[in-house]
């Protein structure tokens, strides 16, 4: 969960919701609650993960869409400019990479 909010003793409740042609949401199916934890330290994420057991329970399907790569060593401007130039060439709209210079509430380089 990106959100401590919703993390409540350990767990995280889950509902599907399905957007209607008029543009409004309604629940969809059973409320579903799992283990949760909103990471408070790293790299902050635009989404949520789940485990594999939690998209199967929700009766949900999956797709690729973060990667994140530890590396021993910072990346060189010439390896940065390269993965752009790659990640550009693959999919102009929505492939990008962002360099972590040291986790987030850092005062000194890692």
């Amino acid at each position: 969960m990106d959100d401590p909010r919703y993390v409540v003793d350990g767990e995280v409740t889950l509902r599907i919701y399905k957007s209607d042609t008029d543009g409004t949401m309604r629940p969809e199916g059973r409320a579903l609650t799992v283990p949760g934890y909103a990471p408070s330290t790293g790299t902050p994420l635009s989404t949520q993960i789940y485990a594999a057991d939690v998209i199967e329970a929700a009766k949900l399907g999956t797709r690729p869409n973060t990667v994140l790569v530890a590396t021993d060593r910072m990346p060189t401007q010439d390896e940065q400019d390269r993965l752009a130039a790659t990640l550009r060439d693959l999919d102009q709209e929505s492939l990008n990479a962002t360099i972590e210079r040291r986790p987030a509430g850092a005062t000194r380089p890692c």
